[in-house]
């Protein structure tokens, strides 16, 4: 599948103050991400792709026939997904930045499932309920691999995760400033902890634990220095946070 959206007008309604309010707070977390990722990850940050267009964004809205939340399009006006790439799976929890055509096709995708499950004869809307137009996917398993998820919720403006077989629709994150923020603290502050530490490794950031006892040597849990929700508090002298790219070369 292209990751180039083909070139159709649409338009928004002008954002209200308070998606203008959130829209900056998504900018100013992603720029402190983005700024440690240049420093501290830079495979990471090189399968960052350019920011989208207005038209790009208009395709995108058009294609998805909904609202689309102002907190994304600021996000994408800075970053349009990521490429395919060491490094690329970086984002809080081990997703993937999608692309707009992504986008497209996994909102697609759901909601032609949603469509035949409606089909069915036992179809209870409470219990079956699969995808919602306003459900909006923005990271993925890999960059090529839309099984697992996050979306907005254009309704609440609450994240959540959709997989595949799971229909409660975890919310991660009152809001996508908030998931960016908790990101952007976890990486200025980190507190590894078992599972869902931030580490590193080939210069690349990855979420997690180390599966194998061979990459357990070559991952650099970043150090501890203080309490972030959901995480442990613990220290660790793996690698500083503080350390420039010339000493980790």
């Amino acid at each position: 599948m292209s990751d180039d959206l083909p070139s159709k007008g649409a338009q928004q309604p002008p954002p209200t103050v308070q998606e203008e309010a959130e829209a900056r707070r998504v900018a100013a977390a992603w720029q402190r991400i983005e700024a440690w990722l240049r420093e501290h990850a830079p495979a990471s940050h090189a399968t960052l792709r350019p920011g989208a267009s207005e038209e790009q964004l208009a395709v995108l809205q058009s294609d998805l026939a909904v609202h689309v939340p102002e907190q994304l399009r600021a996000l994408w006006r800075l970053r349009e997904g990521v490429a395919e790439g060491e490094g690329s799976v970086f984002m809080l929890d081990e997703w993937a930045l999608m692309t707009l055509p992504r986008v497209s096709w996994a909102h697609r995708l759901h909601m032609n499932l949603q469509k035949e499950r409606e089909e069915e004869e036992e179809y209870e809307p409470e219990e079956d309920l699969h995808w919602q137009p306003e459900w909006i996917p923005f990271c993925s398993f890999a960059v090529d691999d839309e099984t697992y998820g996050l979306y907005l919720d254009g309704a609440t403006g609450e994240v959540r995760k959709w997989y595949e077989g799971n229909e409660e629709h975890d919310s991660i994150a009152d809001s996508l400033a908030a998931y960016l923020e908790k990101m952007a603290d976890g990486l200025e502050h980190p507190a590894p902890a078992p599972a869902g530490a931030g580490l590193l490794r080939n210069r690349a950031l990855h979420w997690g634990v180390p599966i194998l006892d061979e990459d357990a040597e070559v991952w650099k849990p970043l150090r501890s220095r203080c309490r972030i929700e959901g995480f442990g508090c613990r220290s660790n002298e793996g690698s500083r946070l503080g350390e420039s790219a010339a000493e980790r070369a």
